[in-house]
């Protein structure tokens, strides 16, 4: 059973004390200083937004949540492993909702394609768009959000082959014309081989999407 911590989707995989993880949602790329990568600009009866979206993990979020689970495992935090699914989020729609959960795609953007899976987005609003970014800046949910498709990437067939092989001989002769020398002749042959090749690739399905409400980015007020 997968769980949600510290904004990652986290699930237990076979080996002890190993996990895979995923961003839970898409959030708002950041500057070196903290400020957001957000812009709204309106003049008159015209607004503008600009922002970039990213899908990632950071590296602070990773800590945190091998140490909650080292703490929960009741082990040291350097035992815990941690290790990304290997997805693609491409390509990325802003959306608008109505406030009780649908929503209607506006631009639909393809990402960097790596992570962090860059997405700039940049529109003109019509003034209901616009007043629903004000309503998610407020943080009302379901007003403004960005989605990420998901698809697994291509993961190299892992193949093994196991080739071995057998032979025996033996000889012998009978010399029929001595009786005091009674050799006993024989002679056989025999060979085997074996080939045998094991493949494997991935089999689980990626999620479809991951969403995330602009309401939980912390927007500046337009």
């Amino acid at each position: 059973m997968s769980l949600d911590l510290h904004g990652l989707v986290l699930t237990p995989l076979p080996e002890p004390n190993s996990f895979a993880y995923r961003p839970a949602r898409p959030t708002l790329a950041r500057n070196d200083d903290g400020s957001a990568q957000f812009s709204f600009i309106k003049a008159g009866s015209v607004s503008l937004l600009s922002f970039t979206a990213v899908w990632a993990a950071p590296q602070a979020a990773l800590d945190q949540a091998r140490v909650d689970l080292a703490a929960q495992r009741q082990c040291a935090p350097d035992k815990i492993d941690l290790l990304p699914e290997p997805l693609i989020a491409s390509p990325a729609e802003l959306r608008f909702g109505d406030g009780a959960g649908q929503w209607v795609t506006a631009i639909s953007t393809a990402s960097s394609g790596v992570a962090p899976f860059q997405a700039a987005f940049s529109a003109m609003l019509n003034p209901e768009q616009a007043d629903k970014l004000r309503q998610a800046a407020a943080g009302e949910t379901g007003w403004v959000g960005v989605a990420y498709r998901l698809t697994l990437a291509d993961a190299p067939v892992r193949s093994s082959t196991l080739d071995a092989q057998a032979s025996f001989l033996g000889e012998a002769s009978l010399n029929r014309g001595d009786p005091q020398d009674p050799t006993v002749g024989l002679r056989t042959e025999a060979s085997a081989s074996l080939s045998a090749t094991h493949s494997s690739s991935p089999a689980a399905p990626a999620p479809d999407e991951s969403f995330g409400d602009a309401a939980l980015w912390g927007l500046p007020k337009p």
